[in-house]
């Protein structure tokens, strides 16, 4: 996934691919959740709704 970030940091602003490099810890935490049968707690549920809420207000201040 980074290097996706990476390569597209090559060819766009870095204000279109913050959001992508903030998506990773998302998704970082499902894997942990489904593949290692990590808790899924409300605070991670509370750090993943805040996260996401970032990512969205970057990627709509952006456009």
């Amino acid at each position: 996934m980074y290097s996706c970030v990476l390569t597209a940091l090559q060819f766009t602003p870095v204000s279109y691919v913050a959001p992508l490099r903030e998506n990773s810890i998302l998704f970082g935490t499902l894997i942990g959740v489904e593949w290692l049968a990590e808790e899924f707690g409300y605070q991670r549920v509370i750090s993943s709704v805040i996260i996401l809420a970032g990512v969205m207000i970057i990627a709509f201040t952006t456009l």
